[in-house]
């Protein structure tokens, strides 16, 4: 029973068949000039258009790379360096914008500059939900205004779905206010395809991170929205590909499976996110009603939170319940039950997670927040025994 779909999903059968013939008989590099190369690069062009169009940008601003860690590595590391090659003054250091609650492919990247005193950060506030402060951003923004430091901002960046409980941010006001003052505007919606609408136009950003292995697409695939005119420097180096934002012979194969699975996504979001938001309801009142200590991460479920992700920490400081995670999590998995504590790629580091400190919950709270996503496999049947012995597992725990 694997509820841990925020981490990754499973190719779709369909999405392999659509790659087979790129893993044996067009196997040529789309750099190529002869037939087997042209037809890589028709295929790549291809993939290119159903990609921009699905996210409603041009054909020219959609580069591919290997996944969303390098997006946001490229964004961050692209801005800052072409303020650093433009700006003859070393004492003037440029600033980011974002949030405490993003992904580790933003915030360590932030954390490593800041200690190269290379950038200055801050972030924005976030509610007990989880939910970014629009308030706080313009206070922020008429702050740096009256200071005379706002022609230093290079970057604002905001996950459009938090991976860790659900919440929906809102983006388009950020995006919206960000247009008006000609700031740059970078979105991680790696947990948004297939979730929600994912729109540049109605988000107003000029870059944009996708992964494809969230929604039944293959690892190591990725997708950087940058819109036209947005000045970045390029991180590899080499042969000229992906506007040369990102050399390196492109994986075909890879590439059209990712494509292949951004349209099933699409095709079936609504009707997926119907049938998800009936699990999510009857996953948080089951739990609820069998473990009274049972604490709630994130905003309720409605239009603020994604439909397949449920949150919650076993662990009860007011109560005076300590709850082993990683204990929940073995005898869980004994039992061929997959659960996750925090983000996947935290996985094999027990800590405290960073997202519910942001939102008030005590160290402990923080360390046992357990999240339980579901996907196209999940069945009401199936997660019933699952929920079934989540709640046996907590209260031996607890004992």
């Amino acid at each position: 029973m694997y509820l841990d779909h925020s981490a990754t999903t499973p190719l779709d059968k369909n999405v392999l068949e659509e790659m087979m013939p790129y893993l044996t008989n067009h196997f040529g590099n789309a750099s190529a000039l002869y037939s087997q190369g042209q037809k890589a690069k028709k295929a790549l062009d291809s993939a290119r258009f159903t990609i921009a169009e699905n996210i409603d940008a041009n054909l020219d601003e959609i580069i591919f790379t290997s996944g969303a860690t390098e997006s946001n590595n490229l964004v961050i590391k692209g801005v800052v360096e072409n303020f650093e090659n433009k700006n003859v003054d070393n004492n003037i250091k440029p600033i980011i914008i974002s949030t405490n609650i993003e992904h580790a492919s933003i915030l360590e990247v932030l954390k490593n500059l800041e200690s190269q005193k290379r950038v200055k950060l801050l972030f924005l506030e976030v509610d007990e939900y989880g939910i970014v402060s629009v308030e706080n951003f313009k206070e922020i923004l008429e702050k740096l205004q009256k200071e005379g430091a706002i022609k230093n901002l290079v970057l604002v960046s905001c996950m459009a779905v938090n991976n860790e409980i659900g919440t929906i941010q809102p983006v388009s006001r950020v995006g919206r206010i960000c247009r008006k003052q000609n700031i740059i505007f970078h979105i991680d919606a790696v947990q948004a395809f297939g979730k929600i609408k994912t729109s540049v136009e109605d988000w107003k950003c000029d870059l944009m991170s996708l992964s494809a292995h969230k929604c039944y697409g293959p690892k190591g695939s990725g997708v950087l929205y940058v819109k036209e005119g947005t000045e970045m420097n390029a991180q590899i180096i080499g042969g000229g590909q992906e506007r040369s934002y990102r050399a390196g012979t492109e994986n075909i194969a890879n590439i059209v499976g990712m494509v292949a699975a951004f349209k099933i996504s699409e095709k079936q979001r609504e009707e997926e996110q119907k049938t998800y938001e009936e699990l999510q309801i009857f996953a948080k009142n089951y739990i609820e009603k069998n473990i009274d200590f049972a604490l709630w991460n994130g905003v309720e479920i409605g239009e603020f939170r994604v439909k397949n992700n449920i949150n919650f920490s076993f662990s009860n400081s007011e109560k005076n319940i300590e709850i082993s995670g990683e204990s929940l999590l073995m005898r869980l998995d004994l039992q061929r039950v997959s659960i996750s504590l925090g983000s996947a790629c935290s996985a094999g580091m027990v800590a405290e997670s960073h997202v519910l400190r942001a939102i008030g919950r005590t160290k402990i709270e923080a360390k046992t927040g357990v999240r339980i996503t579901f996907g196209r496999s999940t069945n009401k049947e199936d997660l019933e025994i699952a929920l079934a012995k989540i709640v046996k597992a907590v209260h031996a725990l607890k004992k």
